[in-house]
C-alpha cells in the first residue's frame, strides 16, 4: 500500500524548509533531552566501572575477606590464624585515602606483605622477582610501587620522591618501581604494610585480610574467628558497597528523564503549532484525495527526520557534557558512598544505544497527538 504521494512529500519538505525555526525548536528539545540522559548514564557507568576496576585490583584472586564492619581488624586475629596448622592462604591489607602534593583528588594508599602476596596478586610476585627488589623494598623507607598512568601525570620516574598527606600529616615516599601493566589504576599507591601503618596511623590494626578458600577451608575459618569479625565473600562486599549509591544513581537517572520529558513538551508544541498553521493545507490535500493515513504517516516521517537530526546533535553534546559530569558524579560518590577515581570518560555502546532509542521514541510519542489531529482534518 502506498503511504505517500509525490505531492504530499513535496508539501511536507517545502513546509520544513520554509519554517526552519520550528524544526530547530523541536531539534533543540530532542538534543537537550538526549544529551542529559546520555551524560548521566555515562557518568553513572563511569563511576561504577572505576569502582569495579579498583575492587578487582584490590581483591586479586581472593575469594573471601575477614573484616570488622565499620572498623579495623586487630593484628592478632591474622597472626593467630596464620600460625595454626592447616591455615589457608591469607594476606593482610592496610589501606586508606591520601592526597598527593600538587594534585587534586584523593589516592588510595595500599600496604601489603610482599612475602604472602604471590597467591593473591601475581603481578606483585613478578615485580618482586627483579634482582635486588626485595632488599630495596624492605630497607628503603617509604618504598613505593606506582602505576604508569599516575607516574606520567606526575612527571615522575624511578627514584623520584612523592610527598603525600593523610589527615593533614605529611609523609614522603620514594618510587621504587613504575608498573606499566594495563591493569594498573591511576589512583593506587602500593607500599609495604609497615609503611602504610605508619602513614595511616594504624599501628596493630589491619583494614582487612584477604583469603583464598574452598568450602572446607571456609568452615575452618568460621570455626576460629572471634566474635565481631565477619567472613565475607569479595562479591558480597562489593555488592554491599555499590548498593549504597543505587538511590543516588536512580535520582540522577530520574532527573535526566525529566529533561527528556521537557524536550518532549517542546517537540509537542512545535509539532502542534505546525499542524495549526497547515490546517488549510491539509484540508486541500484531503480534498484532492490524500487519505488520513497518508497525513498521519507524513507527520510521523517529519518527526523521524527531526528525531534523527536532534538525536545526533544530542549524542555529541552528551559526550561533551558527560566529561564534566563524570568527574562531578565521581566526586559526589567518593564523598558520600565509596571512593572512586575517574580520569577519562569511557563511551559505553549500551549507553549510546539507549540514548538513541529514547530520543527517537520520545519524539514519536510527542508527535502522536498532533499527527492524529492532522489525520482528522476534514476536506475543504
Amino acid at each position: 500500500m502506498k503511504y505517500f504521494s509525490p505531492i504530499l512529500l513535496r508539501a511536507g519538505l517545502r513546509y520544513m524548509l520554509r519554517h526552519r525555526w520550528q524544526g530547530l525548536l523541536a531539534m533543540t528539545g530532542i538534543a537537550l533531552g538526549v544529551a542529559v540522559v546520555l551524560a548521566v548514564d555515562l557518568a553513572n557507568s563511569g563511576a561504577r566501572a572505576a569502582f569495579e576496576l579498583s575492587a578487582q585490583q584490590m581483591q586479586g584472586r581472593a575469594t573471601h575477606r575477614l573484616v570488622v564492619p565499620g572498623a579495623t581488624l586487630p593484628d592478632e586475629v591474622y597472626v593467630s590464624l596464620q600460625r595454626q596448622s592447616g591455615a589457608p592462604p591469607m594476606a593482610p591489607v592496610v589501606k586508606g585515602w591520601v592526597s598527593i602534593e600538587g594534585l587534586a583528588g584523593r589516592y588510595q594508599l595500599v600496604g601489603f606483605d610482599l612475602f604472602v602476596e604471590a597467591p593473591f596478586r601475581g603481578e606483585l610476585a613478578r615485580v618482586s622477582n627483579r634482582t635486588g627488589f626485595t632488599t630495596d623494598w624492605l630497607t628503603e623507607p617509604g618504598a613505593l610501587i606506582l602505576g604508569k598512568p599516575l607516574a606520567q601525570e606526575l612527571g615522575a620516574s624511578q627514584g623520584s620522591r612523592l610527598n603525600i598527606h593523610y589527615q593533614g600529616k605529611p609523609a614522603t615516599l620514594e618510587i621504587l618501581h613504575i608498573e606499566a601493566s594495563p591493569t594498573a589504576t591511576i589512583d593506587m599507591l602500593l607500599v609495604d604494610i609497615a609503611t602504610a601503618k605508619s602513614v595511616l596511623a594504624l599501628q596493630d590494626r589491619l583494614s582487612h585480610v584477604d583469603l583464598i578458600l574452598d568450602a572446607e577451608q571456609e568452615q575452618w575459618i568460621r570455626q576460629r574467628i572471634p566474635a565481631g569479625v565477619e567472613l565475607q565473600t569479595v562479591a558480597e562486599q562489593a555488592q554491599g558497597v555499590t548498593r549504597l549509591s543505587a538511590a543516588f544513581e536512580l535520582n540522577l537517572t530520574a532527573m535526566s528523564l525529566l529533561a527528556l520529558l521537557v524536550g518532549m513538551f517542546l517537540i509537542f508544541n512545535a509539532m502542534t503549532f505546525s499542524m495549526v498553521q497547515r490546517r488549510n493545507l491539509f484540508g486541500r490535500l484531503r480534498a484532492i484525495g490524500v487519505t488520513p493515513r497518508e497525513l498521519f504517516s507524513l507527520i510521523l516521517l517529519e518527526a523521524v527526520i527531526l528525531a534523527v537530526l536532534g538525536t545526533s546533535i544530542g549524542l555529541l553534546l552528551g559526550v561533551w557534557l558527560g566529561q564534566g559530569l563524570t568527574r562531578l558524579v565521581a566526586a559526589t560518590v567518593s564523598e558520600l558512598y565509596y571512593n572512586v577515581s575517574v580520569t577519562a570518560l569511557s563511551l559505553d555502546p549500551g549507553s549510546l544505544l539507549i540514548a538513541i532509542g529514547l530520543g527517537i521514541l520520545a519524539t514519536l510519542i510527542a508527535t502522536l497527538i498532533p499527527a492524529w489531529q492532522a489525520a482528522r482534518t476534514p476536506p475543504l
